[in-house]
């Protein structure tokens, strides 16, 4: 919409054995070229059946897993500095989940989590240091991850995670 606003919405509807399911995702953008900057949020929803390895591995198999669901959202801003060379971002998000599906380290089977929710920040920067050639980036995420009927976090998700990339 004109130069500024940037409008996207989307749905999608899968059949996967008995199970239907609706998913919708929307974003928007308001982007200031004066001084680099874009404001930015989406939301959505996610389904996911489980995988065949998931309900029938011999091992770790479990038949019974019901599919998970989920709705989501995220809202950021990015900046571009000197002339485009560096660029810092930085995200706020948060996720709901209805039978999350899990690997279950004491069991070793997999399993659903009736409810769990995520939420966190992500920060972001990078520099070109010889433009189209070297370009270093950092970026640090803290995540909070829990059971909401447990109240425990969830398994095999870092509450804080790094990368530095050239």
């Amino acid at each position: 919409i004109g130069e500024r606003i940037v409008l996207t919405a989307g749905g999608r509807h899968d059949e996967v054995g008995a199970r239907d399911f609706d998913t919708w995702r929307a974003t928007g953008a308001y982007l200031i070229p004066e001084t680099g900057t874009k404001l930015r949020a989406s939301g959505g929803t996610g389904a996911k059946a489980p995988t065949l390895f998931q309900r029938f591995s011999p091992q770790n198999g479990n038949a019974a897993l019901a599919p998970e669901t989920s709705i989501g959202w995220d809202a950021g801003i990015d900046q571009t500095l000197l002339d485009g060379r560096a660029t810092a971002s930085a995200t706020v998000f948060g996720n709901k989940f209805q039978d999350l599906i899990e690997f279950d380290s004491v069991t070793q089977r997999y399993r659903n989590t009736s409810r769990a929710k995520t939420s966190g920040i992500e920060l972001e920067a990078g520099l070109d240091l010889v433009p189209e050639w070297v370009r270093v980036t950092a970026a640090y995420t803290y995540l909070n991850a829990k059971d909401e009927g447990t109240g425990l976090t969830l398994q095999r998700r870092p509450e804080h995670l790094g990368r530095v990339a050239v």
